[in-house]
């Protein structure tokens, strides 16, 4: 059992499990992190950096009826208090799963152009 699993207990579809199944789906092996008591964000660990993606209140663990839309950064390895973020995707106001596979596409070809090595 992953550890998005453990976290959908008790029933409710939370927004980053579609999220996590997709990025796992496209071979980006993100994983969750708890970066301050339930603020969920899945995280890609990369040689030179992190990715991180939330919603755009720092969030997965929402329902997906709350889901205000995915944000996706790149924070640089020397960059320790996550200050300076390169934008890998924003928020367009599009509906759930749209929002999800735009996401999802964007993270998969920025890495494509930012190889892990």
């Amino acid at each position: 059992m992953s550890d998005i699993d453990r976290l959908l207990r008790d029933g409710t579809p939370m927004a980053g499990h579609a999220l996590y199944q997709a990025l796992h789906a496209n071979a980006i092996p993100a994983e969750l992190l708890d970066t301050a008591g339930s603020y969920w964000v899945l995280v890609l660990y990369l040689d030179t950096g992190e990715v991180w993606i939330s919603d755009t209140e720092s969030h997965t663990t929402k329902p997906i009826a709350d889901h205000p839309g995915w944000i996706a950064n790149f924070y640089q390895e020397d960059d320790e208090e996550r200050e300076h973020p390169i934008p890998i995707y924003e928020p367009s106001g599009l509906p759930y799963a749209a929002d999800t596979e735009a996401c999802v596409r964007a993270v998969r070809d920025w890495l494509a152009d930012h190889p892990k090595d």
